[in-house]
């Protein structure tokens, strides 16, 4: 993709914070793995772009507004991106935002957390398992409702919020972090702290 990077840059609050994540994860025997963090504009149009030629290709007969459709189901649209305009910031172009799972500390494997990466759909929603243990699904030890608790607790503790439908996808400081705050907290933040920052 154009503007993609082999590493990942995210701003050193954030990556301060996710070490004191790792921290927490230790005991229990399993570490972060950082799947994306800062994503220029224009690395956020490249994956934009793939997924709507990937739905025109598996939907021929489909229109404009159903390959939208299909595409936001994988990424964000920045065709609206505006420097200047804070609403429409990709969350990732503040390198505030941060795509993670976890892996085992000894085998080295990663933890089957129930979902792909970038796979947006009913089972990528955080709560995904804790709905299916309510209603009796699945069982209270299953592995793939015990990583996301984990995850999710060890993220929250350390003041990251979640993405409600992406279990993968925590910010802090961003326009999402203030926005998810304001839904779940009785103090939320007032305002981003991080914004768009162009690629170094």
């Amino acid at each position: 993709m154009p503007g993609a990077r082999k590493d990942v840059w995210l701003r050193k609050t954030v990556a301060g914070m996710l070490a004191q994540v790792d921290d927490l994860l230790t005991p229990f025997g399993v570490e972060l793995i950082v799947l994306d963090g800062y994503r220029s504009v224009a690395c956020q149009q490249g994956i934009w772009d793939f997924f709507y030629s990937e739905a025109v290709r598996t939907m021929p007969d489909g229109t404009p507004a159903k390959w939208r459709a299909q595409a936001l189901t994988h990424a964000v649209d920045p065709s609206d991106f505006d420097e200047n305009e804070p609403a429409t910031w990709p969350s990732h172009a503040t390198g505030a935002a941060v795509d993670l799972s976890l892996r085992d500390l000894r085998s080295g494997d990663y933890c089957d957390l129930g979902g792909r990466f970038e796979d947006v759909n009913d089972v990528a929603a955080t709560d995904y398992f804790e709905r299916k243990l309510a209603t009796g699904a699945i069982a209270g030890d299953d592995a793939r409702l015990k990583y996301r608790r984990l995850l999710h607790w060890a993220m929250s503790s350390e003041g990251f919020e979640n993405d409600p439908f992406t279990f993968w996808h925590y910010d802090w400081g961003s326009q999402l972090y203030v926005k998810m705050s304001r839904a779940l907290r009785s103090n939320p933040a007032k305002a981003a702290w991080y914004g768009y920052i162009a690629p170094p």
